[in-house]
């Protein structure tokens, strides 16, 4: 088992080293389950590829026509593609509501932790090496804690021997 690094930096610029052999790329982030996606890493990813809003808009509205749970599930967008490497951001639906004065905590994290166990299989699927470049989500417009957070990340993630690097903008204290 290896730990994640952690650096500064934002998610969509992506800190990648020079590969030999193609590559996938996912970027998992936390999602509302309300259609909000304009704030945070959600408002710049959707700068940077228009195409994950997209997405998340259309699969959660086939989940609310069809009145399905969609808490607990992801849904991936092919954000970019080249030779060397694949770019995939994961919603994971793991937030009820958006968080407010009533809503201080929106981010549920058994929801979370089903969305983190799923991932990796959307690495193993396409037979090719992948690693995990995240932001630290969850635990700034969602209200989780990151010390919660990053115990499923190291046990997820890091204990399965996945690479993850996880993007923070401020220099932790």
């Amino acid at each position: 088992m290896h730990d994640y690094t952690l650096i500064v930096g934002d998610v969509t610029n992506l800190n990648l080293p020079t590969y030999t052999t193609p590559r996938t790329i996912l970027i998992p982030h936390v999602v509302n389950n309300m259609g909000v996606f304009n704030a945070g890493v959600a408002l710049a990813l959707k700068r940077k590829w228009p195409k994950a809003e997209k997405d998340y808009h259309r699969w959660l509205d086939f989940w609310k026509k069809h009145q399905r749970k969609i808490l607990g599930q992801i849904f991936a967008s092919l954000v970019e593609c080249t030779e060397q490497t694949t770019i995939i951001v994961v919603h994971m639906f793991a937030q009820n509501g958006v968080r407010n004065p009533k809503n201080s905590h929106p981010l549920d994290y058994a929801s979370l932790q089903s969305c983190m166990e799923a991932i990796p299989e959307i690495g193993q699927a396409l037979d090719r090496p992948f690693s995990i470049h995240c932001p630290k989500f969850g635990a700034g417009l969602s209200g989780g804690s990151w010390s919660e957070i990053e115990k499923l990340i190291r046990t997820v993630w890091c204990e399965k021997d996945i690479p993850v690097t996880v993007y923070s903008y401020r220099v932790e204290r």
